[in-house]
């Protein structure tokens, strides 16, 4: 049975402020969640956001790196 994206959000536990959306290798902006039908045959990746201070920050503890420099 087809449902709106929004739905099947919320019925996941998601915070729809906190994540972001792609559908079929599209990104599905939030004013639409409520009009995007989603069905079986549909790809969905969901991006939660987590706070906390940056990546960088977050690899060099992880990996005791000083003086890192993102490569990108």
């Amino acid at each position: 049975k087809p449902v709106t994206l929004h739905l099947l959000m919320e019925e996941r536990g998601f915070d729809i402020k906190k994540i972001a959306v792609m559908k079929n290798g599209n990104i599905v902006p939030k004013a639409e969640y409520g009009n995007t039908i989603i069905c079986d045959e549909d790809s969905l990746e969901v991006v939660s956001f987590v706070g906390g201070g940056c990546y960088e920050d977050y690899f060099k503890r992880k990996a005791g790196i000083h003086g890192f420099k993102n490569p990108v």
